[in-house]
This record gives structure tokens, C-alpha cells and sequence, in this order.
């Protein structure tokens, strides 16, 4: 990837300043965050507007769009809606507990009022949310081909342009439904990021006269959005393994994110992310570098309280590789306390006996060390580092292989933003 692409975050070179307002926009790549100089807009106008048209989405909630989820955990308690709101991060990040939230999402969808459009795109979040986290891409872009509008269509958008489908599903959608053309996820990831520079230079630039725009977000909510797309560029980049690209691109992000208090927590997220890219690229030593620029907001072990151990235990099944079919009865999966990660148990019946043969023990290994690929996810987003950094360290060392580390830090982060607006929705 040349460098035109890779550096779209850097402020513009000297030999461009001179240039006209027009042609200056032209060249600046939809990363930047100069909001001095307007963006080149579309003058497309929407041909439906939502705002003069009441929003029924009846043939997004139609049950023949959800396909059959595996039977693992077929027999979870369900959880109620209120409850999510008091999950930890690694209880959330359950496999049971993602696999409640996928059930739960589907039923409540399909028992919607279609004109409750709110509830039903915050369900859909949820949905789609919990089906990556639990690693089923087939199934997640299988159920998102329903909503392949909802980036592209005009009946989605208000006067003013402003597109009603929250932002939080455009850019999960792009993930998944361009899981399989990483190039052309990186290119919509670009679309979405000039979008949200254009709106955050209208935003800063709206005056007192202006007329009223109630669809109208502040410019430290567009550029908070801007962050998301390039965060999510550089999962893309990493998917495909191409690590220089992304080293680059990320290290063009945090030169370009100012040095305030107010931009503070995006710089830390953007450390985090360089801190996992370098894990998944296996630099045990860089990655290492990086944790030790990351503030530690609980240094001191979690108190292994009965609590606490079932949700490590639970959490160590989250995000693991789909069980072959002789080993689908573990729906109620569990590591009980004391014991280790890789005996797992289901009522009476131990797996990954001695008497199971090498091939078992290689899989209970693989399982332990996928649940500790989890745990230290949950760890660094809670600023757990010393404890995500230890965890880390370990699977590099034992050459374990990284899937899409950061795709899974960015959606943990969405689900967590949308399980704690949930009571916006009761």
C-alpha cells in the first residue's frame, strides 16, 4: 500500500497550503481532522426523507432472516433485557451469555412494532454484535444481507442528509458484510470516515443564525466517530496481515490525535490498539513497549471471590473455535474453581481425559489458551493492563495464533456502549 493511502491522518505537506479551498479538500484524505478548510460535499439531495415519512421497518424484523444458531448452549436460562446492564465485561463476553443476547435480540425483534424503529436498529445491534463476538461470520453476514440498505439508501436519511440508522450498526455492518473483500471494507471504512469529517467541519462551523437542525450532532461526537473508522481500518488491515500498513496507519492516528485532556481517552484507545496490533503481529517487545504507555487503572489481581471465578470461567469459553460435532453436547460449559482451563467439565463428565489421546490434550491446550486470548481482551478494556499484558506475553511466547484481535476489542466496545443504553429502549 503506498504511501497517498497509508498516511491519510497526517496534516497536509507545505507545497498543499497554497492550494485553492476547493482543490486543497480534494487532496485531503477523509482521516484528517483539519476542519479550516470546508470538505468537497455531495449536492446529491435524499429523495425520501425519514423526517416527512413515518419509518416502518416490517420487512427488517420478518423471521425468515434469522438463521439457526448452533446448538451449543441450547439450554442457557434466558436473560432478561434489564439484565445485561449489570454484567461485567467478562461476564458479557460469555459465550452463553452472547448467545442469550443473539436469542434474546432475534425474539424481541421479531415481536416489534415495526414503526418503533429505534428499538428495532438497538436490537440489531445486539444481534449482530453478539453473532461476531461468538465468531460465526456466515451466520452474521447471512442476516445483515437484509440490511444492505441501510448504508446506501436515501429513505434512511433526513433533509439535512443525516442518516437515522444508528452509527453504531453502519459500521458494524461494513465489518461483516465485507468480511470476505477486506479491500473493499477498507474503501467503505474511508467513505463513513469522510463523512464524519464532513460533518464534524459543518458542525464546528455552524453559527448562531443557522437554522435549527435537530438531526445536528456536535463536533466531538463526529470526531469520536471519525476515530471508530479508523480503528476499524486498522482491524481490516490486520485481518489481511498487512502489518507495515497498519503499523502506519495507526502510527499516523495517534501523531494526529491532539495532546489535551479532552482527547485524552481517544488517544489511550488508540495506544491500546497498537498494543494488540503488535501481539497479533507476534512483537512481544513492542507490544511490550506499549503496554508501559498505558495508564493501569487496577494494577492489584481481581479478588477471587465464587463471583468472580465463574465469570473468568465462563468468559475463558467466549470467542473460542466452534466445537466439532462429537462435542456438541457441552451446552452447559463451565471450568469449575480451582481447576484449570483446560478440564473442562459438564456435570459428571470430564473431557480431554488422558485416556482421549494426544489429539484431546492439543485441543484442551488450543481451548486454553483461546480463553486467555479472551480474558486479556476483557482485561485491557476494563485498564487492566499488567494483567492483560502478562496473559499476552504468554500466548506470544507459545506462538499461538491471533484472529482478529482488534475487530473483537472494537465490537466489545460497541456492545458494551449499547448494553448500557438499553433503559432507552424499555
Amino acid at each position: 500500500m503506498s504511501d497517498q493511502h497509508i498516511r491519510l491522518s497526517s496534516p497536509a505537506p507545505p507545497h498543499r497550503r497554497a492550494l485553492s479551498p476547493g482543490r486543497e479538500a480534494i487532496l485531503q484524505g477523509p482521516l484528517e481532522r483539519n476542519t479550516k478548510v470546508p470538505p468537497i460535499q455531495s449536492e446529491k439531495v435524499p429523495v425520501t426523507p425519514v423526517a416527512e415519512v413515518p419509518l416502518n421497518l416490517e420487512d427488517y424484523i420478518e423471521p425468515h432472516i434469522f438463521k439457526q444458531l448452533p446448538s451449543l448452549f441450547s439450554s442457557t436460562s434466558q436473560i432478561a433485557y434489564t439484565d445485561l446492564q449489570t454484567y461485567t465485561t467478562h461476564a458479557l463476553l460469555a459465550r452463553s451469555t452472547l448467545f442469550s443476547i443473539a436469542h434474546l435480540a432475534q425474539r424481541l425483534l421479531t415481536q416489534s412494532t415495526p414503526t418503533d424503529y429505534q428499538r428495532i436498529l438497538h436490537l440489531w445491534i445486539l444481534r449482530l454484535a453478539s453473532l461476531s463476538l461468538l465468531s460465526l461470520p456466515l451466520i452474521a453476514e447471512a442476516e445483515a444481507q437484509a440490511l444492505s440498505d441501510f448504508n446506501t439508501s436515501d429513505v434512511f436519511r433526513t433533509k439535512t442528509g443525516h442518516s437515522v440508522i444508528p452509527w453504531t450498526l453502519r459500521v458494524l455492518l461494513v465489518k461483516i458484510q465485507t468480511q470476505a473483500h477486506s479491500q473493499l471494507g477498507v474503501a467503505k471504512y474511508y467513505s463513513l470516515a469522510r463523512e464524519a469529517r464532513i460533518e464534524s467541519w459543518k458542525s464546528a462551523n455552524r453559527s448562531a443564525n443557522d437554522a435549527p437542525d435537530p438531526s445536528a450532532l456536535p463536533k466531538q461526537r463526529w470526531e469520536t466517530r471519525l476515530l471508530k473508522c479508523g480503528l476499524y481500518i486498522a482491524a481490516m488491515l490486520s485481518h489481511i496481515k498487512d502489518f507495515p500498513a497498519a503499523f502506519e496507519h495507526v502510527s499516523a492516528m495517534l501523531d494526529s490525535c491532539p495532546a489535551d485532556d479532552e482527547h485524552a481517552a481517544e488517544k489511550i484507545k488508540i495506544m491500546q490498539v497498537m498494543a494488540l496490533l503488535c501481539a497479533e503481529a507476534g512483537d512481544g517487545k513492542h507490544a511490550d513497549e506499549w503496554f508501559d504507555r498505558l495508564p493501569n487503572y487496577a494494577a492489584d489481581p481481581i479478588p477471587e471471590t465464587p463471583t468472580v471465578l465463574l465469570e473468568q470461567a465462563v468468559a475463558s469459553l467466549s470467542l473460542a473455535e466452534q466445537p466439532s460435532d462429537d462435542k456438541i453436547e457441552r451446552d452447559t460449559l463451565f471450568t469449575p474453581a480451582g481447576a484449570p482451563l483446560s478440564t473442562v467439565v459438564t456435570g459428571e463428565t470430564t473431557y480431554f481425559d488422558s485416556d482421549k489421546g494426544g489429539e484431546a490434550n492439543a485441543n484442551a491446550a488450543a481451548a486454553d489458551n483461546a480463553a486467555k486470548c479472551n480474558v486479556a481482551i476483557a482485561y485491557l478494556y476494563d485498564g487492566r493492563v499488567d494483567m492483560a499484558r502478562l496473559l499476552f506475553k504468554e500466548l506470544i511466547a507459545t506462538s499461538f495464533r491471533f484472529t482478529d484481535l482488534i475487530f473483537s476489542f472494537c465490537v466489545l466496545d460497541e456492545l458494551k456502549h449499547e448494553v448500557h443504553r438499553i433503559s432507552e429502549f424499555l
